[in-house]
């Protein structure tokens, strides 16, 4: 009976080994393809900036298409554990069409710019080329996949930075407006459930804003041919901020950072444009402002994107916008999950304004009084009215940060504290 016992667990056991060595396999899989993916990367990389010389020289079509049909299988591959191999073979894969239109020329590269537009918009290929639209079908049906070549079509385009080389000549702007067009698409696909597809789409989008901001000349392209060029550059902010209101609540955190990146380089591009009518940017940013301030408190990325506009706007500005700001700043320090960004929100406020107050060799009585009043007065009340454990936030997020913004400031809080007391004990 023992070994009658014995016969069927042993089976079950090597039943259970069979499904783990399948994943182990795949694992390595994954792992050798993304360590290969990321040599051929900086490989590639490398030719591309410092030896193009002699890679037009070569003429190296049939490398460059073996290359090609090696990141198209493995951007198919949509097993979870190929996320940063995908990665890998977008950006490699980026480079080798970037190549194989150097090597055709702006006149005969139609395939590879037809092969760009029919990935990410309605354009038909109607390239002689079978071998391409093999790619184009097996890469439609991989929408990770694709996001990740969006990608790598974007850091091959800004490794560009000097202008020499102007990928897909003149179909540079209308494939980045594609592109842009494309991630707003994606970003209300039940893909971004996934955290991996979120972040590869902000990792995206803020390739895209880092070329605009880099490559004028492309930028410029962009803009023109329009009877308003600032309605044509609202438009474009517009586009990146969409996908940025969307994920404002994102709760990973390096996401988070990712799209408050797109968010400052968004507004960077906005300003750079905007130079010769400073009130359309100043107004374009309040009405941002404005929509983050009558988002709750408890909204995670609230904070951390008003901290951006606090140089853009003001301080000042702000508070006009919305006076009880540092108040319900202060009172969201129980919550951890937004008191860190409240605390740094709280601090870029104080300083902002205390720049202000300081600007002039002879401060302002009025502009000293008014920070005076928020930065010491109101906050050592909320000091003295809040929890325990909002106590020791205070102490830990916001005392130390104001303090910090100048030595003086520690004279005003003493000076306030006798007031404090008296009124304190006469109660």
């Amino acid at each position: 009976q023992q070994q009658q016992q014995q016969q069927p667990s042993s089976e079950k056991q090597k039943s259970k080994q069979k499904p783990n060595k399948q994943k182990e396999m795949t694992a390595t899989f994954d792992a050798q393809a993304n360590e290969l993916c990321q040599a051929l990367c900086a490989a590639a990389s490398s030719v591309y900036q410092h030896a193009w010389a002699a890679v037009m020289a070569s003429k190296s079509h049939a490398a460059a298409d073996q290359q090609l049909a090696a990141c198209v299988r493995l951007l198919a591959h949509n097993s979870p554990a190929s996320a940063a191999a995908q990665q890998s073979a977008g950006q490699l894969l980026g480079f080798t069409l970037a190549m194989r239109f150097e090597l055709c020329g702006d006149s005969d590269g139609q395939s590879e710019r037809e092969f760009v537009l029919s990935l990410f918009s309605d354009v038909a290929i109607s390239s002689s080329s079978s071998t391409l639209q093999e790619h184009c079908a097996t890469l439609a049906q991989s929408p990770r996949g694709l996001l990740c070549l969006c990608r790598g079509l974007l850091i091959a385009q800004t490794s560009n930075k000097d202008g020499r080389l102007r990928l897909w000549g003149s179909s540079a702007a209308p494939i980045a407006d594609v592109l842009l067009t494309y991630l707003q698409r994606q970003s209300d696909s039940p893909l971004m459930a996934d955290p991996t597809a979120r972040f590869t789409l902000f990792c995206t989008l803020e390739a895209l804003v880092n070329l605009l901001n880099a490559l004028r000349w492309l930028t410029e392209e962009l803009l023109q041919g329009n009877s308003d060029s600032h309605i044509r550059l609202q438009t474009l902010v517009d586009g990146v901020l969409s996908v940025v209101w969307r994920g404002w609540d994102e709760p990973v955190d390096r996401i988070r950072h990712l799209i408050r990146a797109v968010f400052d380089g968004a507004f960077q591009l906005h300003r750079t444009y905007s130079s010769s009518n400073p009130q359309t940017a100043a107004a374009y940013a309040e009405a941002a402002a404005q929509r983050l301030l009558a988002l709750p408190g408890h909204v995670r990325g609230k904070h951390s994107l008003l901290c951006s506009l606090v140089d853009v706007v003001g301080a000042h500005r702000l508070l006009d916008l919305h006076p009880s700001l540092p108040t319900e700043l202060w009172a969201l320090l129980g919550e951890q999950g937004v008191a860190q960004a409240a605390a740094e929100l709280s601090e870029r406020l104080a300083a902002d304004m205390w720049r202000n107050a300081t600007a002039f060799e002879s401060p302002t009585t009025d502009a000293l009084a008014a920070w005076n009043l928020i930065w010491v007065v109101r906050l050592t009340q909320a000091f003295a009215d809040a929890t325990p454990l909002e106590r020791r936030r205070f102490s830990e997020l916001i005392l130390p940060r104001v303090l910090a913004i100048d030595t003086r400031i520690a004279d005003m809080f003493l000076d306030h504290l006798p007031d404090a007391s008296s009124s304190s004990s006469s109660s």
